[in-house]
């Protein structure tokens, strides 16, 4: 009687370990939208580093092909953290990566179409 292995677990400790499969899951979808949003920001960066935008010939410095992929770098660098942060239940760095990704969609688009 006095061994703690015959208790059954009380009523909570059960709800609480079914719900831990959830709970797992909910960082990996995150990183996983993370990592989507990561796939759009690199596609859009390479469509602005080709769009031949005048406004990239003025900028010599971002024009020359090792500075072009330190740029991607950078890109790389940002995405990195924002899954490693998210993945350690950080939501908030998530939902800052989207708002990035939102707003570099914009840009990207209005430069791209030459709108600006």
């Amino acid at each position: 009687m006095g061994s703690g292995a015959d208790q059954r677990p009380t009523e909570p400790a059960q709800r609480r370990l079914a719900a831990q499969p959830f709970r797992a899951t909910m960082p990996a979808m995150g990183v996983f939208i993370t990592f989507l949003l990561g796939i759009g920001n690199f596609a859009m960066h390479r469509a602005v580093l080709e769009s031949g935008h005048p406004m990239l010939r003025e900028v010599r410095w971002h024009a020359s092909s090792r500075l072009g992929r330190m740029s991607m770098a950078l890109e790389f660098v940002l995405l990195l953290a924002a899954m490693l942060l998210v993945d350690a239940g950080r939501t908030g760095w998530g939902m800052t990566y989207a708002v990035y990704s939102g707003l570099n969609a914009i840009v990207a688009w209005t430069i791209v179409t030459r709108r600006f």
